[in-house]
C-alpha cells in the first residue's frame, strides 16, 4: 500500500483515479479509502510493482521506446474516447474548475470561469499568453493553427511523463506498461490539453522526448523534428501565467 497525503493533497485525486478504473483498461492504482485529517488528505493507494519509466535507461532500445509508445498512444486513445457530458465545464470531476496546476485548493474558484468549449478556452488562454514576456503575435497564431477550435471535451491525464509510467519487463524480455499513476491534474479538456506536461520535459532523454512525439503527434502530422512542437512552449508559457 502506498500513502500519499498533506495539505495540497485533495480527495479528488482519489475520485478521479476510481473513475478512470471503472471506466477503461488502463492500469491505474486501487485507491482503499481517503482520510481527512484538518487541512490535510491522505489517499491509500495499492502499491504497483513495476518501475518508473525514468528509472529504466539513459538510451533505450529503440525497440523498446517504440513498444512502450505504442502501449501509451493505445491507452490515451482509449481515455480521450470518455467524452464530457453535454454542458460539463472544463477542468476536474469535482468541478475546480481548471485545475492543471496540480494541488489546489477544491473550493478555490478559477478565473476562467466557467468554459464548456475549446473555442473559449483559445480565447482565454490567448489573452493570458499577452500576459507572458515578450509575447509576440506571429508567436500566439503559430500555437493557435495547432489547437482545433471545435475538439469535444474529453478525459485528459494533464501529466503524462516518465516518472508517472511504471514498467514490468517479463522473462521474454518485453517490457509493458503496469501503472500510469498521478491523476491529480485529470479532467474534461480538448484533448490538446495533454501536450504542455509532457512537452516540458521533452528534452530530458531519448525516452521523454519519444513520449512527447507520441502525445503531440497528431497536432504535428507526427514529424519527427523536435522543431515542429517548439509552438508547445508558447502553449505552455500561457498556462504558467495562470494566477489562482
Amino acid at each position: 500500500m502506498i500513502l500519499k497525503g498533506g495539505p495540497n493533497i485533495t480527495k479528488s485525486e482519489a475520485e478521479t483515479t476510481e473513475f478512470v478504473r471503472a471506466r477503461t483498461t488502463i492500469p491505474v492504482p486501487k485507491v482503499y479509502g481517503v482520510v481527512q485529517d484538518g487541512d490535510s488528505t491522505f489517499i491509500f493507494f495499492e502499491y504497483i510493482e513495476g518501475t518508473p519509466l525514468n528509472h529504466l535507461f539513459d538510451e533505450p532500445d529503440p525497440a523498446f521506446v517504440d513498444s512502450i509508445c505504442q502501449q501509451l498512444s493505445q491507452m490515451l486513445d482509449e481515455l480521450h474516447a470518455l467524452a464530457a457530458p453535454p454542458g460539463t465545464a472544463i477542468g476536474s470531476l469535482d468541478g475546480n474548475t481548471f485545475a492543471l496546476s496540480p494541488r489546489q485548493d477544491n473550493t478555490a474558484l478559477r478565473e476562467i470561469g466557467l468554459p464548456t468549449t475549446s473555442a473559449a478556452l483559445i480565447d482565454y488562454l490567448h489573452s493570458r499568453y499577452l500576459t507572458c514576456e515578450n509575447p509576440t503575435e506571429q508567436a500566439w497564431r503559430e500555437v493557435e493553427a495547432h489547437l482545433d477550435i471545435s475538439a469535444p471535451l474529453v478525459f485528459i491525464h494533464g501529466d503524462i511523463h516518465e516518472a508517472n509510467i511504471l514498467i514490468v519487463t517479463g522473462q521474454d524480455g518485453c517490457s509493458r506498461i503496469v501503472g500510469l499513476l498521478d491523476w491529480e491534474m485529470a479532467g474534461y479538456y480538448p484533448e490538446w490539453m495533454e501536450y504542455p506536461a509532457v512537452e516540458r520535459r521533452a528534452d530530458a532523454c531519448t525516452m521523454a522526448t519519444a513520449l512527447m512525439k507520441t502525445v503531440c503527434g497528431r497536432a504535428t502530422g507526427f514529424s519527427d523534428d523536435t522543431v515542429d512542437y517548439e509552438w508547445i512552449a508558447d502553449m505552455r508559457g500561457a498556462l504558467s501565467s495562470f494566477e489562482f
